[in-house]
């Protein structure tokens, strides 16, 4: 799950703290969601559709489980 995760850290940031405006990924159980309405054949939208469907839904349930147990706390000044 953390090898599969590190593709996500490219965008949503390393624990899945995103840099950017991408949607945080740490604590959330949405991944799995999110990941199947991406895989969606009929969705086109964004970058995020290429690359859900490079997945497996074995994989998808691994990422889902691992961000779900990441517990990020920022610093202090975060």
């Amino acid at each position: 799950a953390r090898l599969l995760a590190s593709q996500c850290a490219q965008c949503h940031g390393t624990y899945g703290v995103a840099v950017r405006d991408w949607p945080d990924l740490h604590g959330s159980g949405a991944v799995g969601t999110a990941m199947t309405t991406y895989q969606d054949l009929s969705y086109v939208d964004n970058m995020m559709h290429l690359h859900a469907l490079a997945y497996t839904s074995d994989e998808v349930t691994l990422l889902k489980s691992y961000y779900s147990k990441v517990n990020y706390t920022p610093l202090a000044g975060e």
